[in-house]
């Protein structure tokens, strides 16, 4: 099926709320395989470091509160992070965290969620007037919707060339979804899969080669392989029965994905198990993989990265991390829940900057002078503003006219590279 924007409706008139569009697994692989070979049956065996790894630092975007939750972010190269932020049952936000700031981007008049963002800043997500008909394709810079499909669209996802995908339930049936592919130079839509099955949380490569999980609902248990779309060729690169899932690829032909045993992948056609027991994998082009882990202390899910050889296990505070995204500069945004479900914020895994310099550009200039009032002025709450420990040059945990006076000081302006940046 292919069309354009201007004749790209599909609908259906009950609203109902699809079942299958909820379900969240899946993304992959690139490598020209029909099958999986040589797995590994132990995982390999590396020293886990407790804490960033060296030149990186943890830092909490939001702090929503209770009863306020975030949507599974996603970062660009540029260190750009987007996420919704949204209240119960039905309002909810869109924001940027760029040059230092988070910013709200949508008004809350309307359901939008689920954000991505390109190398270029470009942006796109779902929208409606409540979340079980936020079903509409947003493309930000065109400011238009470009799609509607039945409800509930899944959240897109893009690359950086101008592609996105996404899944959305066809037919009278919650747990059949298919696959369908946006690209914005030429407005032209088409669907990728027709398995007739529950085919979701597609991811595409900046090839255009899109992956995604196909779920067989009406075996039991449930049966899932993994697909791959080739520029309209379908492939199915886990032949057999298994229940694999959350599939991820990079632009080598690098891929990742979990099963019951942990996290799996494929290299030069080979296959091996990389870590027993870990989830939700997402990969990177230098090779770095974002996982979860399972504690059994706090029965919570750590957040790690795979990096030069080693695994860092990532500091949560004890919150129940989730989904991320892996820039190419090994930078991770993630979402971290509360354990007892009364909250979920965002963190973001970054490179190492200097005092002042909250956009990370090794300068410190009128950019950086706007997050620093902003932080200035946060109110009580500390409601999604900007991360403010940057400019707390004294260490008393706020921002104030004592740190002004360093900030002073401090500024280089915008020709001048701060020594021993990274």
């Amino acid at each position: 099926m292919v069309g354009n924007a201007a004749s790209g409706r599909v609908s259906r008139g009950d609203g109902r709320r699809q079942a299958c569009a909820n379900r969240r697994f899946v993304r992959l692989v690139f490598a020209l395989l029909i099958g999986i070979a040589g797995e590994s049956a132990d995982a390999g065996e590396y020293p886990v470091v407790q804490g960033p790894p060296p030149g990186f630092e943890v830092v909490r975007l939001t702090n929503g509160g209770f009863q306020v939750f975030s949507s599974i972010p996603d970062i660009n190269d540029r260190g750009e992070v987007t996420w919704a932020h949204f209240t119960p049952p039905f309002e909810s936000s869109v924001y940027i965290y760029r040059n230092g700031v988070v910013t709200r981007v949508t008004d809350g008049t309307l359901y939008e969620d689920g954000p991505t963002l390109d190398n270029e800043g470009r942006m796109a997500w779902r929208r409606g007037p409540t979340r079980p008909t936020a079903n509409d394709l947003y493309i930000s810079e065109w400011d238009a919707v470009v799609f509607t499909g039945p409800t509930p669209l899944s959240w897109p996802r893009d690359n950086d060339v101008g592609q996105l995908v996404w899944n959305t339930t066809l037919k009278d049936n919650p747990d059949v979804c298919e696959i369908f592919e946006f690209t914005r130079a030429t407005g032209a839509w088409r669907q990728v899969s027709f398995e007739g099955l529950s085919s979701q949380e597609p991811k595409i490569s900046n090839a255009g080669v899109i992956v995604w999980t196909t779920l067989d609902f009406n075996m039991s248990p449930w049966q899932s392989r993994i697909l791959m779309d080739d520029h309209g060729v379908t492939t199915s690169l886990t032949p057999g029965i298994g229940q694999r899932q959350s599939p991820d690829i990079n632009d080598d032909g690098v891929v990742v994905w979990m099963d019951s045993e942990g996290i799996h992948r494929i290299i030069d056609g080979k296959a091996e198990l990389m870590f027993s027991g870990g989830r939700l994998p997402r990969i990177n082009d230098r090779g770095d993989i974002y996982f979860l882990t399972f504690n059994e202390n706090d029965e919570t899910g750590d957040p790690n990265v795979f990096m030069n050889d080693a695994v860092f296990r990532l500091p949560d505070s004890g919150i129940f991390s989730s989904r991320a995204s892996i820039n190419n500069h090994g930078e991770i945004a993630w979402l971290a829940i509360a354990p007892d479900g009364t909250f979920g914020d965002v963190f973001l895994l970054r490179r190492e900057r200097s005092l002042f310099d909250f956009d990370g550009d090794c300068q410190i200039d009128n950019r950086d002078l706007r997050a620093f009032q902003i932080c200035a002025n946060r109110d009580s709450d500390g409601q999604l503003l900007a991360d403010c420990t940057q400019g707390d040059g004294d260490g008393d945990g706020d921002v104030d006219l004592d740190d002004f006076e360093q900030f002073l000081s401090a500024v280089s302006g915008p020709d001048v590279t701060l020594v021993g940046c990274p």
